[in-house]
């Protein structure tokens, strides 16, 4: 009887040890989701990817005429413009009119976020990387820089949902999505406790 009290704590530890990472995870993990603004500029983290560096870009680039998300002008995404923004080809605007500055912008600007489509306009993302930097920004064609126009076709790329070039592929895989270091750090140090206990616990038994 007196042994069986004594395990109590021990077994209450190891139920708390294992418990602890856990509950550090899972409070690190989902969490409400806030009011987005879709036309806020993109936040790029203090080392970017050619991805981010594209979804930079894309912002201040193409987002106007092709989307939030790439998916095209459409009705819905030029609803969330102030009201005197949504009408692309008003006088004085995107008209294509005698004497406007702002160059023309076609009725319907497709979506650059289907993979099908963009596979096969684009085989491969040298074909992209081309294109775009012979044919954009539509008003001064090749104004990027080489490695600006890289890194909007990777930002496509991952619109479409096609694999990144290869040096961005490979960043990407020595990442370690949905864990946190704090979560992570806190499965260790639960494992390495546990470790413990247990081998201290064994050796008195003996």
């Amino acid at each position: 009887m007196e042994k069986r009290l004594l395990a109590l704590p021990f077994w209450v530890m190891i139920l708390f040890l294992l418990s602890f990472p856990l509950s550090v995870i899972s409070a690190e993990g989902p969490q409400p989701t806030p009011t987005v603004d879709r036309l806020a500029a993109p936040v790029v983290p203090e080392n970017p990817s050619q991805v981010d560096i594209g979804r930079s870009l894309y912002y201040y680039n193409c987002m106007p005429c092709h989307g939030d998300y790439g998916q095209g002008l459409t009705d819905e995404f030029r609803g969330i413009w102030e009201e005197d923004h949504q009408n692309c080809w008003e006088p004085g605007c995107h008209s294509g009119r005698a004497g406007e500055e702002g160059f023309p912008i076609p009725r319907i600007v497709p979506a650059v976020n289907i993979a099908p489509r963009s596979e096969q306009l684009f085989p491969a993302n040298g074909d992209l990387y081309e294109y775009l930097r012979t044919t954009h920004p539509p008003q001064n064609p090749g104004w990027l820089k080489d490695d600006e126009y890289h890194a909007l076709t990777a930002y496509l790329f991952s619109l479409a949902g096609r694999q990144p070039p290869a040096s961005e592929a490979k960043q990407m895989a020595l990442s370690l999505p949905g864990l946190t270091v704090i979560g992570l750090a806190a499965v260790l140090v639960g494992v390495m406790l546990f470790i413990v206990i247990i081998t201290r616990w064994y050796n008195q038994r003996r």
